[in-house]
């Protein structure tokens, strides 16, 4: 003790000369130098007071040998608590070990639930060899990269619970500690409690003792527990699998996705079929990917013109649960496009009808309907259609386009031009609809326009519609559109 104290005032005595340096006429260079110099023997002028200081309890009770401190943890059934320290470069490191972790009121409200380990990170003082490589195994074996750490373990080495500097009493902190370790006897109740379980019973009560710690405490350090919860929770009845694998599962499933989507790029149909139906059968996917891996197999039938097949994986798709109004009403039309392109116009024409009276939100249906009446010639019949719908899609503008559009095609292939262009031009008109579908609609009166072989009042729709837009983006779109339509009609820029 007396040593320390002859150290403690020496490093006070040096601290007041080189303060008193500091006020020294000298370059601000040195000056920074002086007062870098200062600031570091008052660090270690911390360190040392509060190990000389007489209500510190003696350093015995803090080892730093990590292996016997863990034999005594085994052999005594005593967690371990390990400070992570920094003592000659971080001030809350010092801060808590000179005023907390070193005194009696501390140490005595801790020493006989715990035994004390400090692993030490000097950056400017040497330091045994085997020391160092002792506690650079231990930082890298629970990951630890900030300081001050205080790590709680049990004896199986299980860390429970973290924690750090505090602005404390050293009474104070002393219990913090102690209502962290009601963690570890939480946990270890549900444990014990689980050996005597089986099934459901056991990972349910499992979960219950990992759920004691944080989430990434238990991700970290307990994957083993983890994997038996997921092993006994196979179909995630329970919920648990998805609560400790969402993210791993997200990935692994996102992957499958992948290796589908470049084998039906990359295979033989037959192979790239059967390559699908095997990861299907290893991974369950969530509705809106299993979607998508079908439709993997559905391109490549449709491509190779298996119709049959295609048509009934799509009944199957139709059964998946969940499904959107938009996207059960794409999937009837991918069926009905099938049947057609089949030479089964009939039965799509029946399944549609069926469907748009089943269902409320039919819209798309009853595109693909006049679509398909407009295919085989059934022009009026299609107009009809269109009407039906007009008055229910007048607060959708997206689909009105669509219909009238579809409806002034098949009045141009009844030889109703005038008509025609006249619902066209109502609907570009009409200021209530948003001016990139109005610019669409007059696009799409141009097309007609130029094939009717009009060049003239093409060319003043396309000027109004490129006047209608203000968005330079959107301004853009509707000239690329424009484009497109005089590439198609072969007149260039007339």
């Amino acid at each position: 003790m007396r040593l320390c104290l002859i150290h403690t005032h020496k490093l006070n005595m040096m601290s007041k000369l080189l303060a008193a340096f500091a006020t020294f006429n000298c370059s601000s260079e040195a000056r920074f130098s002086l007062i870098t110099l200062l600031f570091s023997f008052h660090l270690l002028a911390l360190h040392v007071e509060g190990r000389a200081n007489c209500l510190v309890a003696t350093d015995d009770i803090w080892s730093e040998d990590a292996a016997t401190t863990v034999a005594e943890s085994i052999s005594g059934g005593r967690d371990i608590l390990v400070l992570f320290t920094g003592s000659d470069w971080c001030p809350p490191c010092i801060q808590l070990e000179t005023k907390i972790l070193s005194q009696t009121d501390f140490q005595s409200g801790v020493k006989d639930k715990f035994l004390l380990l400090r692993l030490d990170y000097p950056r400017n003082s040497e330091q045994q060899a085997a020391i160092k490589e002792q506690n650079t195994e231990w930082a890298k074996r629970y990951g630890i990269t900030s300081f001050p750490t205080v790590m709680l373990l049990d004896p199986k080495q299980r860390p429970y619970a973290f924690t750090g500097f505090r602005d404390d009493t050293p009474e104070a902190y002393a219990t913090h500690i102690s209502n962290l370790q009601q963690i570890r006897v939480s946990r270890d109740e549900f444990f014990a409690q689980a050996e005597a379980a089986q099934g459901d019973e056991r990972a349910n009560l499992l979960d219950q003792g990992l759920s004691q710690m944080t989430i990434e405490i238990a991700e970290v350090y307990y994957e083993t527990v983890i994997e038996e919860i997921a092993s006994l929770d196979k179909e995630d009845k329970l919920g648990l699998r998805s609560k400790y694998f969402a993210a791993i599962d997200k990935e692994l499933r996102k992957e499958a996705l992948t290796d589908m989507a470049i084998a039906a790029r990359l295979r033989r149909p037959d192979d790239a079929l059967q390559y699908i139906d095997e990861r299907l059968a290893e991974i369950e996917l969530p509705p809106s990917m299993l979607l998508q891996a079908l439709n993997f197999k559905l391109q490549i039938l449709s491509k190779e013109k298996r119709y049959s097949e295609a048509i009934a994986l799509l009944d199957e798709m139709l059964r998946i649960p969940e499904l959107t109004p938009v996207g059960l009403q794409r999937l009837i039309i991918k069926k009905v496009y099938l049947l057609v392109g089949s030479e089964k116009r009939d039965a799509a024409l029946e399944i549609l009808t069926n469907e748009i009276k089943a269902r409320v939100e039919n819209l798309m249906l009853v595109v693909a309907k006049g679509e398909v009446l407009d295919s085989g010639g059934d022009y009026q019949a299609a107009v009809n259609t269109y009407d039906q719908s007009l008055t229910a899609a007048s607060s959708n503008a997206d689909m009105l386009v669509e219909l009238i559009g579809a409806k002034a095609d098949a009045l141009v292939e009844l030889g109703k031009l005038e008509l025609a262009l006249s619902e066209l031009d109502k609907f570009a008109d009409n200021t209530a609809m948003p001016a990139d579908l109005r610019a669409e609609v007059l696009v799409h009166k141009a097309m007609i326009l130029r094939e009717q072989g009009q060049t003239t009042a093409a060319l003043r729709s396309e000027s109004r519609a490129l006047e209608i837009v203000q968005n330079k983006d959107e301004r853009a779109q509707v000239q690329r559109l424009i484009d497109q339509v005089r590439e198609r009609s072969g007149t260039g820029s007339r």
